[in-house]
């Protein structure tokens, strides 16, 4: 029977690239002082219909469960996170979290976007400030180039409070509704955007005025040129001097020339400060990852305001950007040991060398049957086992084992002991990938 659509699976192989890329992303955090946390996969649907608006809830794996309740499959992760923390209203300010699950989404599976999926999600509680906005895009940049994509994307930042004052100065009596069209705009004809601008309050007037400022971005420190011959009065607009602050203390991420963007708004109607989304380089993908200040959130859930900022990034998008920029991590097969025997009475000194090499942090497989030497070795060859030990009676008889390197054949006999210490050193050579 054939998977369902949408849905995917992973061997051995395919796993273990992928979870390269969970443990460069954890390492990062850590290193940035956030925390793992892990929630639940399935919700109240009220949560989402709350707190992500109607596109994503038309979105979810939702249901009926047999008490009645309406309940789906988790979509993201922020209004999940939210709840945990109003609900430990006595943990320390400032809360750093992240984590790494997986998510549904009911839409058609296409490049980019699966019905299934992973996603790395970081947020900081506490601080309403552009310190803390920059951290989190500096978290960003910083996994991605743990990655090895430095060099090879670029940040894309507005604001949300900013677009909405310049949605208002155009005459916009809904800047909320508007939002949406704006988001699409790189996703959709000029055509097709003019008409929903009108359609949503946009003065027709204004149209133009608009779409100038949507079809070019600046410099973080030079908004103010952007609308240089827009006709479009920025005095009174606050959060111009955010950005820009937000820009320079990104340089102390080793992040410049970040881009001021007007159409990158977010789709999802909590935000309401800075908004982010990371690109390739050449723009052939849909966004790496995406995120943004919702100080408003938890308060809807628990009548507290807290501050917030935060982004996540999808595995789906990751491995499509990666594979073409050659940066996705090839299956090398891990650092594994295969104990060999060459007869059933040696079968438990094998066994206990094979312990004695976990014990020490050393994969090692052994045979759950005695089969010949040859048979064995070719179970390690296949298996990708870097080296086999081999013990028989003449091993048993010096308390040692014999070695040998898969890779050119060479083999040598150690005391048990010597020979664990250097498979021990041969393993750390290849995680330390030297």
């Amino acid at each position: 029977m054939d998977k369902l659509r949408g849905f995917r699976e992973f061997y051995p192989d395919e796993m273990r690239s992928r979870r390269v890329i969970f443990d460069a992303s954890r390492k990062v955090s850590q290193l940035f002082g956030y925390e793992e946390i892990s929630f639940p996969s399935v919700e109240s649907l009220d949560l989402f219909r709350m707190k992500s608006g109607e596109e994503i809830v038309d979105q979810t794996y939702s249901f009926r469960d047999k008490g009645g309740r309406e309940i789906t499959l988790i979509p993201e992760a922020t209004p999940s996170v939210s709840r945990m923390l109003a609900e430990r209203k006595e943990l320390p300010r400032p809360v750093r979290w992240f984590s790494f699950e997986k998510y549904w989404r009911y839409e058609e599976p296409q490049a980019g976007r699966a019905r299934e999926f992973y996603q790395y999600n970081a947020d900081l509680f506490g601080p309403y400030s552009e310190m803390a906005d920059a951290e989190m895009i500096g978290l960003a940049g910083a996994i991605l180039n743990e990655l090895s994509l430095k060099g090879k994307y670029s940040f894309r930042v507005s604001h949300r409070g900013f677009i909405e004052k310049v949605l208002s100065k155009l005459g916009v009596s809904n800047p909320a509704a508007v939002l949406p069209v704006l988001d699409r705009y790189h996703k959709t004809t000029l055509e097709t955007t003019v008409a929903r601008l009108i359609e949503t309050g946009v003065p027709e007037k204004s149209i133009d005025q608009l779409i100038s400022i949507l079809k070019e971005g600046s410099k973080l420190d030079k908004i103010e040129d952007l609308f240089a011959d827009t006709g479009i009065d920025l005095t009174g607009i606050e959060e111009i001097g955010w950005l820009k602050r937000v820009g320079k203390l990104l340089e102390s991420y080793s992040m410049k020339d970040i881009v001021f963007d007007a159409s990158v708004v977010r789709g999802f109607t909590y935000y309401t400060g800075i908004v982010f989304e990371a690109f390739d380089l050449k723009g052939e993908n849909r966004a790496i990852l995406g995120g943004g200040r919702y100080d408003n959130l938890l308060s809807v859930i628990s009548g507290n305001s807290i501050p917030a900022v935060g982004f996540a990034m999808g595995d789906v998008v990751l491995e499509i950007v990666m594979k073409s920029l050659n940066t996705w991590p090839e299956d090398d097969g891990a650092f594994t040991v295969t104990v060999c025997f060459t007869s059933g009475e040696s079968s438990i000194y094998a066994l206990d060398i094979c312990n004695k090499l976990r014990k020490r942090g050393i994969p090692a497989l052994i045979s759950p049957e005695t089969r010949s030497l040859s048979t064995q070795l070719k179970d390690a060859s296949r298996h990708r086992s870097r080296f086999s030990v081999i013990v028989g009676d003449k091993e048993i008889a010096q308390k040692g084992a014999t070695i040998r390197d898969m890779a050119d054949g060479s083999q040598v006999t150690f005391p048990v002991l010597e020979a664990i210490k250097f498979l021990d050193k041969k393993r750390n050579i290849t995680l330390l990938g030297q």
